[in-house]
């Protein structure tokens, strides 16, 4: 497999669907700009336009992405405050419950304990 073979399939396989269409683009402008270097001649106007355009279409597309990126990062951001939050009061929960259950456990158990408490009558002293 040739260098060349080898790059576009590494750019299928690893890189962004739009990476090849990118690389024939960039390959293509620089042809153009070669056979323009060659020539020695002032520049095609529509030549050097049309590469802009697809520069600027590129570059239009990007921000596009990224804008819609860091609005997908912002939303799971805000995502993960709130499972840190219900994290935290789901583990105060925990500890209030163990303290409550604990709580009473011992004073009734004590006071079973002592006879002072009837559970059958719900009252202390016998």
């Amino acid at each position: 497999m040739s260098p060349q073979q080898l790059l576009r399939e590494t750019q299928r396989a690893a890189g962004d669907p739009r990476l090849t269409n990118w690389h024939d683009t960039l390959i293509t402008a620089g042809k153009e700009m070669a056979q323009l270097g060659e020539v020695g001649s002032v520049p095609d106007i529509s030549s050097q336009d049309q590469v802009s355009h697809l520069i600027l279409q590129v570059l239009n597309s990007e921000k596009q992405q990224l804008k819609t990126l860091e609005d997908r990062n912002a939303m799971l951001e805000r995502d993960v405050q709130r499972f840190n939050e219900r994290k935290e009061l789901e583990r105060q929960v925990g500890l209030l419950l163990s303290f409550l259950f604990r709580g009473s456990l011992t004073v009734v158990t004590l006071d079973c304990a002592l006879g002072a408490y009837s559970p059958i009558y719900g009252i202390y002293g016998s």
